[in-house]
């Protein structure tokens, strides 16, 4: 295009030729239409007001040639525009960058008031704003048209350009945003489809304030920017999708990778722990070598929360702080204060980690059971600065496992060991003939030489449902000492290599009354060596342990130095002598009771248990004062000197002793 020619007319005179090159001249020049108005009228002054018909039509067809080349200049202009259009979209990857872009360029090319783009939901059908540009209200912006309504709709459903002159007074628009054109002010509005093939993804507008036609080269403009715009459209939305797609696989393969360094440490934690297992190793092991894997404090509880272990990483503040603890909150629990108690009912029943808020500023703790089918072993509470992985969470369960593992393993040998162990102990203090350089073999596979010397303890639970647990405390301590503990004629057994058989009491007592809350009654005698030796130990210890309960002294512990005055039956004299002791002292009052069906010897034995108080043997034996007196009158009588208070010691003696005979 050549810049308008700023020269002068050339003067409407000469000859048809010259006329004809003036007009050309202007043509060439590209003279604005002030220059061929100013020719047409000068030549008409030279003519005296007339003009000839081969110059009015060199004058038309100067004009149409002048018209034509405008019009080509404006296609050119429209060509460039969409060029660059297409360039600028191709850049583009955001959906709403591009959409901004293409509703700018519209408005430029088509020098519009308004330009704006709507974009129709694939699945309702339904046409909303998107993007704007040269609103003065936001009113159009809530827009939301259904399928075939407004220019939108029919732009969509017709999928052709469509426009109006004058769109509140156009009747074949279907009016439902009348408000919102008129307080926005817009008149004529000119739409066209983006189309991609034959789907409409939207509607591309150019709108002016006052009423006005569109051209056809202004259509095809904004069809033409259209269909750019559709395909940008489509790209961008590949594009995004494409995006989100790499994202996802980044996310997944990110997640695949995390995962797969999760199971490699998982199964290396599990490799560990089963070689530690494998090796004899003990739970301390096991809970340090989780610890330095999961960088955390470990401490596990068996029942009544007794400690089985703790992490050499548990100082004594965290320690106490893992003990102490109460939860205001609990997962899977609504919040509110819970007890050590229900946390750890809570997590068995689960049988999942538990994670725990306390109610004082602190920490979390990650509570794991560590049970093995429907029996419940121990807990194991875990705590360090920052929330564990479930992937750690699922080594705390394994190792939770392998824990459970160990402890069946240790129970197994443990009943296996305490098998052999009672066995021998049967043989031992049983009557019946043994081979005894076999029986001391066997001893001596456990570490126990028979020769040396023991103390025999033995304890009778006051409870005889807490039998396992007495077994298995003493068992305990009889491994701890390198002694032997099992089960032999209804009282549970230890050989102790100990010197004191007081003090071995008073130690099995003790351990009893830790396992079992109701204890046992034990007695204890000893030290002896050999094999007769300690036979006639356990005896005297049975012994002891069942005057202990004859006495009444359930859940106590003695020796038969403890018994004092009843050490008698322990003084190594026949059974013979101790009842012709009792014949001497009792035997009038045994003869008449079996003669005349009275109990005369059980009023003597109220009598001396009541400190001689009669009212209150009476009433031990649910009798009359009056009758009580009589029946010691008769008891008087019949014993002669031997009711002298000299002589009444040993009668007291004798009637305990003839009670603890005849009970044991």
């Amino acid at each position: 295009m050549h810049p308008p020619s700023t020269a002068a007319p050339v003067a409407a005179g000469g000859s048809a030729q010259d006329q004809l090159l003036q007009l050309l001249r202007l043509l060439a020049d590209e003279a604005p239409d002030a220059a061929f108005t100013q020719w047409l009228s000068e030549y008409s002054s030279t003519r005296g007001g007339g003009l000839a018909e081969k110059a009015i039509e060199g004058y038309e067809l100067a004009r149409r040639v002048r018209d034509n080349n405008a019009r080509r200049d404006r296609r050119e202009s429209a060509l460039a525009a969409l060029y660059a259009t297409a360039g600028d979209l191709s850049s583009l990857r955001d959906t709403d960058k591009v959409l901004t872009a293409i509703v700018r360029r519209a408005r430029e090319l088509l020098i519009s008031d308004v330009a704006y783009i709507t974009l129709i939901d694939e699945r309702t059908g339904v046409t909303s704003m998107r993007i704007e540009v040269g609103m003065a209200t936001s009113a159009l912006g809530k827009m939301q048209l259904a399928h075939g309504t407004g220019v939108s709709g029919l732009v969509a459903k017709t999928g052709e350009p469509f426009w109006t002159p004058d769109y509140l007074q156009d009747a074949r628009i279907i009016h439902v945003i009348d408000d919102i054109v008129a307080e926005e002010g817009l008149s004529a509005v000119l739409g066209v489809p983006l189309l991609l093939g034959d789907q409409a993804l939207g509607v591309l507008f150019a709108a002016h304030r006052k009423p006005r036609s569109f051209t056809t080269d202004e259509v095809a403009l904004l069809s033409s920017l259209g269909h750019h715009a559709a395909i940008a459209l489509h790209n961008a939305r590949m594009f995004e999708a494409s995006r989100a797609a790499l994202e996802e696989l980044t996310e997944a393969h990110s997640a695949m990778k995390t995962h797969a360094e999760l199971i490699e440490k998982s199964a290396l934690v599990h490799d560990k722990l089963a070689d530690l297992i494998l090796h004899g190793a003990g739970m301390a092991d096991v809970v340090d070598a989780l610890s330095e894997v999961l960088h955390a404090d470990l401490l596990v509880l068996g029942p009544d929360d007794v400690e089985l272990a703790r992490s050499a990483s548990t100082d004594g503040a965290t320690h106490a702080y893992l003990r102490s603890f109460v939860a205001e909150d609990i997962e899977g629990h609504s919040p509110a204060a819970l007890s050590w108690a229900e946390i750890r009912q809570h997590t068995f029943r689960r049988g999942r980690t538990t994670r725990c808020s306390p109610r004082e500023p602190g920490q979390d703790i990650w509570i794991t059971p560590i049970i093995a089918g429907a029996e419940q072993f121990a807990v194991a509470l875990a705590t360090r600065g920052y929330p564990f992985e479930d992937s750690e969470l699922r080594t705390l369960e394994r190792a939770a496992q392998v824990t459970a593992l160990l402890l069946l393993m240790r129970r197994s040998v443990a009943a296996a060991e305490q098998t052999v162990r009672g066995d021998i102990l049967d043989d031992l203090f049983s009557s019946y003939p043994v081979d005894e350089n076999g029986l001391r073999r066997r001893a001596e596979l456990l570490g126990v030489n028979l020769d040396d010397c023991h103390v025999v303890v033995t304890a009778r639970p006051v409870n005889p449902a807490d039998r396992a647990a007495v077994l298995q405390a003493v068992g305990s301590l009889g491994r701890e000492l390198g002694g032997l503990a099992g089960e032999h004629e209804g009282s549970v057994v230890s050989l102790l290599p100990v010197q004191d058989p007081k003090q071995a009491a008073t130690e099995v007592s003790h351990r009893i009354a830790q396992a079992a809350r109701a204890g046992a009654t034990v007695g204890a005698a000893g030290p002896a060596s050999g094999l007769a030796a300690l036979a006639r130990s356990y005896r005297d210890a049975t012994r002891c342990e069942r005057i202990l309960l004859a006495l009444g002294s359930i859940g106590k512990h003695a020796t038969p130095r403890d018994l004092g005055i009843y050490g008698l039956l322990f003084s190594g004299a026949p059974r013979e002598e101790i009842e012709a002791f009792i014949e001497d002292r009792l035997g009038l009052l045994l003869r008449y009771d079996a003669e005349h069906g009275t109990d005369l010897l059980a009023t003597l034995r109220a009598y001396f248990d009541a400190a001689g108080n009669v009212a209150k043997a009476a009433g031990a034996l649910y009798l009359h004062t009056n009758t009580m007196r009589q029946r010691l009158f008769r008891i008087r009588k019949l014993l002669g000197s031997r009711w002298h208070a000299d002589q009444q010691l040993e009668l007291q003696v004798a009637v305990r002793i003839q009670h603890i005979i005849r009970e044991i």
